[in-house]
């Protein structure tokens, strides 16, 4: 009887021994998983993450995340729980005002303020085993790997010895932080819809770019600072204002593949711009496309060095402006993948078709090369865009068919136009000295009337709301244009050919 008291006694002094060591330790709890570690946070750090709402579309990728230490991803996964309960939740930013000459940190150095500057930041960051310059690595990839949280600015912030994110420039309150966050919802879900009825992912990656192209708007103003981003450098300017940088563009594009299933990575560059473009995931092989380039410079054609190419041909637009910071990456503990390939392998078969006896051929879906020799050129109808200067050199063209079947292309009286002729793609250089572009005409293209030389008079429509830079160079004949609509109308159209402003008279209706 004697020993198994002892027992009893045995056990109830451990456990009051248990009780009393737990008592003086702060409890920590485990969250659920995010990716494949497991936070440990303590419970203060837990009650405020556990947002009741959740997107249906996430829009992160996790190319960085997989190549991160233990220690690392643990605090990219905090990183990830904060943003997302700040996402959803009611937590109010903290705002502070920095006086002129603060040190501001930014992700290539340090700069003195030259105004009053107004910092805005969120959560509670416990750093673990990491320091503090190991913690901003990850902090960097976190916001290269995320655009979803479209309040983040890449950057950590010291205050009273507690870490914290901080936000992107003009978000300043929980209520605009909300209204952004409801309209992205509504927005990514209505722009899925039109991504998510494409057949493969060719044909994802330009609803995506159309969409883009026609809601968005370039922010030329850019930034005050090359550095420190305002709304349009993210999402939240696209989707919601229809307004972005080049950062804007590239994490609008990133999010909407990653959330159609297209691996996609915000890349930024070096030189003085610090210009942003992406890498994208297309039948297991890396691209670089430029999507603020592609817009801003009216880069039409899949066939240009922008648009879903090896890393060798992309750079060479910029030798300088476009070498990849790949030291930088290796500095955070990753690498971007390696882009070998000018055309996109495995895609639908109609995007390289070889005609018979040589006579064109197509690649990646545009018409690159026409033998032809007759004066009418005949598109064929697998093309579904054409280089148009194939057809602005000294060769005589007297007029453009499309043949009978082409879902993308049509022709009017000889002059190419898309299909459904809301853009006039191209004159025939031979054509007639006076041409009336049908009303209904939305965009005259890049070259669409390049080197037209006998071309001398010309009439346009007042649905016209776009001419294309380069338009008319080369048209040394023209010297009158009748435009249909009244002189508010012309001048809003958008970058309407320097030729015609100082060469030509413009006659109103």
């Amino acid at each position: 009887m004697r020993a198994w008291r002892n027992v009893v006694l045995a056990k109830i002094l451990i456990l009051c021994m248990s009780m009393a060591l737990m008592a003086g330790c702060e409890k920590k709890e485990k969250l659920p998983e995010t990716g494949s570690e497991t936070v440990e946070t303590t419970r203060e750090q837990k009650e405020p993450l556990e947002p009741e709402r959740h997107s249906p579309y996430e829009g992160n990728t996790n190319y960085f995340y997989d190549q991160l230490s233990k220690e690392q991803k643990v605090f990219f996964n905090v990183l990830k729980k904060q943003a997302e309960a700040f996402y959803w939740g009611t937590e109010e930013p903290t705002i502070r005002v920095l006086p002129v000459g603060s040190t501001l940190h930014y992700p290539y150095g340090t700069c003195v303020s030259w105004e009053e500057t107004t910092q805005g930041y969120f959560g509670n960051l416990e750093l673990g085993t990491l320091s503090v310059l190991e913690a901003e690595n990850v902090a960097q990839i976190f916001y290269h790997s995320c655009p979803k949280y479209f309040f983040f600015s890449g950057m950590l912030v010291e205050e009273d010895g507690k870490y914290c994110m901080e936000l992107l420039d003009g978000f300043t309150s929980r209520e605009m932080i909300d209204s952004y966050r409801d309209k992205i919802e509504a927005k990514t879900e209505e722009w899925m819809k039109v991504i998510e009825n494409c057949g493969n992912d060719l044909e994802k990656e330009e609803a995506i770019l159309q969409l883009i192209y026609d809601n968005v708007e370039y922010d030329a103003s850019r930034r005050i600072n090359f550095l420190r981003h305002g709304i349009t450098g993210g999402i939240g300017g696209a989707l919601v204002d229809g307004v972005a940088t080049d950062h804007g563009y590239a994490k609008t594009f990133q999010y909407l593949c990653n959330a159609a299933g297209l691996d996609s990575l915000f890349v930024w560059a070096t030189s003085q711009s610090y210009h942003a473009w992406n890498m994208v995931n297309l039948y297991d092989e890396w691209y670089c496309i430029d999507v603020s380039w592609l817009d801003v410079y009216k880069m039409e054609s899949p066939a240009d060095r922008c648009y879903n190419k090896s890393y060798d041909t992309f750079k060479d637009q910029d030798s300088v402006g476009l070498q990849m910071l790949n030291g930088k990456y290796m500095q955070y503990g990753v690498q971007t993948p390696k882009c070998l390939q000018d055309e996109v392998k495995d895609g639908p078969k109609l995007y390289s078709v070889d005609g018979e006896d040589g006579l064109y051929a197509i690649k990646h879906g545009v018409l690159m090369e026409y033998k032809g020799e007759s004066s009418d050129v005949v598109i064929p109808a697998k093309a579904m865009e054409v280089d148009l200067l194939l057809f602005t050199g000294e060769r005589e063209i007297s007029s453009f068919s499309v043949e009978e079947g082409s879902e993308y292309l049509c022709a009017e009286d000889g002059v190419l136009f898309d299909a459904d002729k809301k853009i006039l793609m191209r004159y025939p250089n031979a054509g007639a000295s006076e041409y009336t572009v049908p009303e209904g005409t939305k965009m005259i293209a890049k070259v669409a009337f390049m080197n037209c030389a006998k071309l001398e008079s010309l009439h346009l429509p007042a649905s016209l709301t776009e001419i294309h830079i380069g338009a008319f160079a080369g048209c040394e004949s023209l010297k009158d244009v009748y435009f249909e609509g009244t002189q508010d109308q012309w001048e809003a159209i958008e970058n309407y050919d320097s030729y015609l402003q100082y060469n030509c008279t413009i006659h109103f209706q």
